[in-house]
């Protein structure tokens, strides 16, 4: 275990000179290592334990530091939300209006960030922080944002029933589609047994309520709409990274609805009985597309980056699924899609005791979500746009 332990590191950082290690050279600095530990009479005894409520505190502190800090670069930015969300958390570990409501007084917010105490969406809010934290975790070296994801991931957990659903009333729709993307992309990370299982369950159970047209929509079984059809296309590819294989059923259903809701290269309809394509929902449409059929990226890829770069994204949400398939297409954005993404970033709180929440307010679609999922969903589009996932 030493051995292949070593190996990782020497290999990631490579041997003298940058090159990388030879079995030689890990032999025989494992065999030097070996040799000066046994030369220890008295080894040192393990440090000791911190105080749990004391190394909270800290990293309490370093989160404030973090997102009260000038914004300068989008990773500052992305800092400053997810400390911000950190913060916010729920006892319980799910992230909510009342969740931050509560923190805002436990933490002494002069005015409070979020005084509501009704909340609408938890499951799909956790999720989406849950997403925001896995795309962020290679970038957070002090693992300062490793509790909360944690916290977030149990929590998402705890809402599955055996047979795979989450509880209602959150369990259908966009909540229970977000909630198994989370769980597959943390089962993507981890590989942990307990998650894996999970996002199984989860894909059969989730696979058995499509509606007759192969989508989904609010409620479990009803036709469905391209929309929340989309998120479940995710789920099942966050599901596939993770090593699961869903039900045939799920991918040959999606496959039939979208054949019906796809109306030419880069146009598509709400729901299969809508007359004419809505321009806002052909990037779910194509990147929905691009899960099922990756070869559709070079079959429509020029149909489709002309049509997402003729006009800036209206709305948050258009704009993250603009990011993602240009990503896929060309592995970077233009600038015309830089523009709107520097404007989510400028509309960031950067000072006071809301400094990193982004409100997203007179946004057309989660203008009145609340600030919990606005920041959340904001900061996944942000990443988005610098990390291929």
């Amino acid at each position: 275990a030493n051995r292949e332990r070593l190996a990782a590191h020497l290999f990631r950082f490579g041997g003298e000179g940058g090159a990388p290690a030879q079995k030689g050279s890990l032999d025989d600095q494992l065999a030097a290592l070996e040799a000066s530990n046994a030369a220890l009479k008295s080894p040192a005894p393990p440090l000791p334990v911190p105080d749990v409520a004391e190394a909270e505190k800290r990293r309490v502190d370093q989160l404030e530091q973090l997102r009260q800090r000038d914004v300068i670069e989008l990773l500052d930015h992305l800092g400053g939300a997810l400390a911000w969300l950190a913060l916010h958390q729920a006892e319980d570990g799910h992230f909510g209006a009342d969740g931050a409501s509560a923190r805002c007084k436990e933490l002494t917010h002069e005015p409070e960030c979020v005084t509501s105490s009704k909340e609408k969406y938890p499951l799909a809010a956790t999720g989406l922080a849950v997403l925001a934290f896995l795309d962020f975790r290679d970038q957070d070296v002090k693992r300062l944002f490793e509790p909360s994801l944690a916290r977030g991931i149990r929590w998402i957990v705890a809402q599955q029933e055996p047979e795979g659903s989450f509880k209602l009333p959150h369990g259908a729709g966009y909540s229970a589609a977000i909630a198994l993307m989370a769980l597959g992309q943390a089962a993507a990370s981890s590989r942990d047994p307990e998650l894996v299982n999970a996002v199984t369950r989860g894909m059969d159970f989730y696979s058995r309520q499509q509606g007759p047209n192969g989508g989904y929509r609010y409620s479990r079984g009803s036709d469905g709409d391209l929309s929340v059809t989309g998120w479940y296309a995710q789920a099942m590819e966050s599901a596939v990274n993770a090593g699961v294989i869903p039900p045939p059923e799920l991918r040959a259903n999606l496959e039939r609805f979208l054949g019906l809701v796809q109306s030419g290269d880069a146009q598509f309809r709400y729901m299969p009985t809508d007359a004419s394509p809505r321009a806002s929902i052909a990037p779910v449409g194509m990147l929905t597309m691009s899960i099922l059929s990756p070869q559709s990226v070079k079959d429509h890829g020029d149909a489709w980056r002309a049509s997402l770069t003729a006009k800036p994204p209206a709305g948050i949400y258009a704009l993250y699924y603009t990011v993602r398939v240009l990503f896929a297409l060309d592995g970077k954005l233009p600038d015309a899609i830089r523009k709107p993404l520097d404007k989510i970033a400028d509309g960031q709180v950067a000072k006071g005791a809301s400094a990193g929440m982004i409100p997203l307010k007179g946004d057309q679609w989660l203008g009145d979500k609340g600030a919990v999922l606005t920041t959340a969903f904001a900061t996944l589009t942000l990443e988005h746009s610098l990390y291929r996932r």
